[in-house]
C-alpha cells in the first residue's frame, strides 16, 4: 500500500503537518506580529503531530461533546511543548512558569486558545470526518454522478432560492447573532472561537445540516476579511506600517 494513499492515517498525518505549518505562520504574522524564524516552520508541526496522535490514540472518547475538554488538554500540552522546544532552541532551562505565564495575559491567552482550538478541530476533522471519496469512486460512477448533477434544478425565483439555501442563510446569520451575544462583556474570542469550531464540526458531521456549516464558514471568512481590511485601512490612514498592527 502506498504510504500516502487516500484515507490512510499517514495521509492524514501529512495533512496535519502541512496544516499546522500554515497555521503557525499565520499566527506569527497576523496575531503575534513578529518576524518569521525557522522555529515557526518546525515547532507548530511537531506540536500538531503530537496532538494528532493523542486524539487518534483516544479516538474512542473523541466526540463533539468531549471536544471542549480536548481543547483544554491540547492547550496545556501545546504550552508545555512550545516551552520545551523554545527553551531547547535558545539553550536555556525550561520552566513551567514561563510556559504558562502567557495564559494570564491578554491577548496572548486568546491567541493560545485560538491556536489550540484550531489544532484540535483540525485533528478531530481528520480523524472523525475526513474522507476522500472521489479518489476511490470508479471513473464511470464519477461520470454518472456528474451527469446527474448537471440536471440538478436551479432556483428560478427568490422564494425558491431562499428554500434551497436556507441552511446556509441560517448558518450565516446565526453565527453573527450568537457571536455578537457571546462577545459581549469583553469575552471576545475566548468563548466564540471554541464555540465556532464545535458548531462547525457538529453540523459538518450530518448530511442534513452541512449547509449550516457552510454558512458559518462563509460568515467567519467574511468577518475575517472585513476585519483585515479595516485594520490595514487604519494603518494606511495613519501612515503606520501594516506589520506593526493598529493603534
Amino acid at each position: 500500500m502506498n504510504f500516502l494513499s487516500a484515507n490512510t492515517i499517514n495521509h492524514r498525518r501529512v495533512i496535519m503537518l502541512v496544516g499546522t505549518i500554515i497555521l503557525g505562520v499565520l499566527m506569527t504574522v497576523v496575531a503575534y506580529k513578529t518576524p518569521l524564524t525557522f522555529r515557526d516552520f518546525i515547532f507548530p508541526p511537531i506540536v500538531g503531530l503530537v496532538v494528532f496522535e493523542l486524539l487518534f490514540r483516544t479516538k474512542q472518547h473523541l466526540r463533539p461533546i468531549t471536544l471542549p475538554l480536548y481543547i483544554v488538554i491540547v492547550l496545556v500540552i501545546s504550552e508545555i511543548l512550545y516551552g520545551i522546544l523554545y527553551s531547547a532552541s535558545y539553550g536555556s532551562v525550561w520552566s513551567p512558569v514561563i510556559s504558562f505565564q502567557y495564559l494570564l495575559e491578554f491577548p496572548y491567552n486568546l491567541y493560545a486558545l485560538l491556536d489550540a482550538s484550531l489544532v484540535a478541530g483540525l485533528a478531530y476533522f481528520l480523524i472523525k470526518i475526513y474522507r476522500i471519496e472521489s479518489w476511490i469512486i470508479p471513473e464511470q460512477q464519477s461520470a454518472e454522478a456528474g451527469n446527474e448533477s448537471a440536471f440538478e434544478e436551479k432556483p428560478t425565483s427568490f422564494s425558491a432560492w431562499i428554500q434551497k439555501y436556507k441552511q446556509q442563510i441560517i448558518g450565516f446569520i446565526g453565527w453573527y447573532l450568537i457571536a455578537t451575544v457571546l462577545s459581549m462583556g469583553g469575552a471576545y474570542g475566548l468563548i466564540t472561537t471554541p464555540v465556532t469550531v464545535i458548531f462547525l464540526i457538529v453540523f459538518a458531521r450530518s448530511r442534513q445540516s452541512k449547509g449550516v456549516a457552510g454558512g458559518i464558514l462563509v460568515a467567519v471568512g467574511l468577518n475575517f476579511f472585513v476585519a483585515l481590511v479595516k485594520g490595514l485601512s487604519l494603518n494606511a490612514w495613519c501612515l503606520i506600517p501594516f506589520y506593526n498592527g493598529t493603534y
